[in-house]
């Protein structure tokens, strides 16, 4: 089903592609102009109009050692970000970079900016960012992704891996849930 608001907003259910959620996606009515000068062929006119779903993969958030993992995803979380600006940047910023990671005033795009290396952090978090595990970035975006206020800091129990044949598995779970993470295919 969708629906139009009068506005030209139209807001539709969709279940997700690789789990038993759904999702509302909304759609601007306006229309966003795009200029790409290339006028050579090959210049990739026609790539700017398609549609990224078929670049898009879906799989399983994988743990390589859950109890190392975690630590190293806690360690991230309750890590102090106040000084990853260089000066010159730090006092241009709306917002504190202190904030904490499963805090409700920093969203998701916010986290995702701050695990990205820019030219406006300092060496040694660019470092540190450069040090993370891509599997290991997965798992803190999916766990503020996920997160509830009311978990308070015990965000912890609600992840886990199953056991199979004795030994701990590595796809991670939210609170015995598959979790699936979406993955941009490049190249």
């Amino acid at each position: 089903h969708e629906y139009l608001h009068p506005s030209g907003y139209k807001i539709r259910l969709q279940k997700h592609p690789a789990s038993t959620a759904y999702k509302l996606i909304g759609t601007a009515g306006e229309g966003t102009y795009c200029h790409k000068p290339s006028t050579v062929s090959g210049g990739g006119k026609s790539e700017i109009s398609k549609s990224m779903n078929d670049a898009v993969i879906y799989g399983c958030i994988y743990t390589s050692d859950f109890e190392t993992d975690m630590k190293m995803v806690r360690d991230i979380i309750e890590r102090d970000y106040s000084s990853c600006f260089k000066p010159e940047y730090a006092k241009l910023q709306a917002r504190s970079p202190s904030r904490n990671i499963l805090s409700m005033d920093r969203s998701l795009g916010s986290v995702v900016k701050l695990l990205t290396p820019k030219n406006e952090y300092t060496k040694e978090h660019l470092d540190f960012i450069e040090s993370i595990p891509y599997r290991i970035s997965s798992i803190v975006f999916a766990i503020k992704r996920f997160y509830k206020p009311t978990w308070g800091e015990d965000w912890l129990s609600h992840f886990s891996v199953d056991i199979v044949n004795g030994a701990k598995g590595h796809e991670l779970k939210l609170d015995g849930r598959k979790l699936a993470g979406s993955y941009l295919r490049v190249g």
